[in-house]
């Protein structure tokens, strides 16, 4: 076999780059246009204050929707556990009669939407906490979190 029929390093490198090159700009361009379509949501835990008498502070979520269209919350649960996080029975959201509950709910593009959580719920699961949890507390481990689900299957937790 002579030298000019085999292969050189520049054939085999413009072969591998004619190949490659098409399907890389595939994957970049289908992998861009699902992140820009993805919910993108902030969460915030607050306490608000107000002079009501018995009941003058109650936990607060607020759920920020930085994507670029309309999304809708349909869960909001507490969950508990430092590596598997298992979901305690009921919701997180405080109400008082089954028709008054606030799911789903829309939170407009750019928009902010509060969610008062129920606080008894909240103080039952935080005194549920062992010393350990707490300890774990300290190292920034969070035992306790607040999941959101949305209707397009987004998840988001915080740790409380």
């Amino acid at each position: 076999m002579s030298a000019s029929s085999s292969p050189n390093v520049v054939d085999l490198l413009t072969l591998g780059a004619a190949v490659i090159g098409p399907i890389a700009t595939a994957w970049v361009t289908i992998w861009s246009n699902g992140r820009s379509e993805r919910e993108r949501i902030d969460l915030h835990l607050d306490w608000n204050w107000v002079q009501e008498g018995a009941d003058d502070h109650f936990p607060v979520l607020h759920v920020h929707n930085k994507s670029g269209s309309t999304i809708l919350v349909s869960e909001i649960r507490f969950l508990r556990g430092f590596f598997w996080r298992k979901p305690v029975f009921g919701t997180a959201i405080d109400f008082e009669e089954p028709d008054e509950m606030p799911l789903p709910a829309p939170v407009e593009s750019g928009k902010i939407r509060r969610f008062r959580l129920d606080k008894r719920d909240a103080l039952k699961h935080y005194r549920m906490l062992n010393i350990r949890a707490k300890i774990a507390g300290l190292t920034r481990r969070h035992f306790l979190w607040i999941e959101l689900r949305t209707s397009g299957q987004s998840v988001k937790r915080i740790g409380v």
